[in-house]
């Protein structure tokens, strides 16, 4: 007769040889069928093995709704800001320096200027002393009083004069300053280096011949 074997397949001993004398399994108790008692052996049938009971199953915890959550707000761009456009670009002209008029005379002193007799063009007096003549030559600076340009200016030396006014006397006063053709006032002739004073209406001649001439005009 066969060794005794446990039936039951959740046992470690299942299927495996057992003593014949063992009537159950040493490790489960299950009974064993075949079981050989001394020397004579009964046929006991062998008993079903035991039905294992069914695995425990967690029963699954109640999960709670989710939390409603906002829902994110919807980006607004800003609208954009638009600046307006620069200027257009306005090329600046050129400042051009105006011509620097004839210092007023100081209290006190009257103001001077010579009239040219034919055009009428005037040549005032700047400051309180001016130099007659023409420009050119190695005579500089340029005389204040320039008389280059006008009809017959060759009569006219680069240094031709000198007019100040004389603060002692309290007038205007002329100086030739060895000219070529000479000074005169109305019509006389001026000497070289001597002053000679100036009154408003004197007839000035600049050279010969009565090429230039200037009324005084003081004021």
């Amino acid at each position: 007769m066969a060794a005794p074997k446990c039936p039951n397949p959740q046992c470690e001993y299942f299927n495996r040889t057992l003593p014949n004398t063992a009537q159950v399994c040493p490790m489960c108790g299950t009974p064993l069928g075949n079981v050989v008692r001394g020397s004579s052996a009964a046929s006991t049938p062998a008993a079903p093995p035991p039905v294992a009971p069914p695995a425990f199953q967690q029963t699954p915890a109640f999960q709670s709704a989710p939390a409603y959550q906002q829902a994110p707000p919807v980006y607004q761009p800003s609208p954009p800001v638009y600046q307006s456009a620069p200027p257009a670009y306005q090329p600046q002209q050129p400042q051009v320096p105006a011509r620097p008029s004839a210092p007023a005379a100081a209290p006190g002193r009257p103001s001077l200027k010579l009239i040219h007799s034919p055009s009428n063009r005037e040549f005032p007096l700047r400051g309180e002393e001016s130099y007659i003549g023409r420009r050119g030559g190695t005579v500089k600076p340029a005389p204040e009083i320039d008389l280059t340009g006008l009809p017959n200016d060759q009569v006219i030396s680069r240094p031709h004069a000198r007019i100040y006014w004389d603060a002692t006397y309290a007038t205007y006063t002329i100086i030739d300053s060895n000219s070529r053709n000479g000074t005169f006032i109305n019509a006389q002739p001026l000497t070289p280096g001597v002053p000679y004073q100036l009154v408003d209406g004197d007839a000035l001649q600049l050279g010969k011949d009565n090429l230039v001439q200037f009324t005084v005009a003081i004021a």
